[in-house]
């Protein structure tokens, strides 16, 4: 039985690292998902405030700034869109890994349950046998002594 709790033990661990490794991949790619979603809002930021240029010099640079906005609200869409396909690959491979790992602990909890029952009915048994045995040798004794 310890054996068996021993190798249990270790492939709840390992499911556990996997978890966990994916888990820190899936925070990376969040993470990266939060810097797009500053970039864009600043990005529109920008188009809000410096597309309103009123002085007729600048006007032949707007059309120039506007496109290189959309280019690069493109550019971070497209990265967005990758990296929530990303994400949702990660989130399933935590869940997966968490799917393994559950079972495992309860099994490994029901087996940890049962072998403290086991010890508590040997340990119980033992004091049942002493108890047993000390009254035999006090019967015994008076036994003994009424013969003398």
């Amino acid at each position: 039985m310890k054996r068996r709790l021993a190798t249990l033990a270790t492939l709840a661990r390992l499911d556990d690292q996997r978890m966990r490794a994916a888990a820190a991949e899936l925070a990376q790619v969040q993470e990266r998902l939060a810097v797009l979603a500053a970039e864009a809002q600043e990005l529109e930021r920008r188009r809000q405030v410096e597309s309103t240029v009123t002085e007729i010099e600048a006007m032949p640079y707007l059309g120039r700034f506007l496109a290189t906005l959309r280019r690069e609200r493109d550019r971070i869409a497209a990265d967005s869109a990758a990296a929530t396909r990303v994400a949702e690959v990660k989130r399933g491979e935590v869940l997966d890994a968490w799917r393994d790992l559950r079972p495992k602990e309860k099994l490994q909890e029901a087996m940890q349950q049962r072998l403290r029952q086991e010890r508590l009915l040997a340990e119980q048994q033992e004091a049942d046998e002493r108890v047993s045995l000390e009254h035999g040798r006090r019967f015994l004794g008076r036994q003994r002594a009424l013969r003398d």
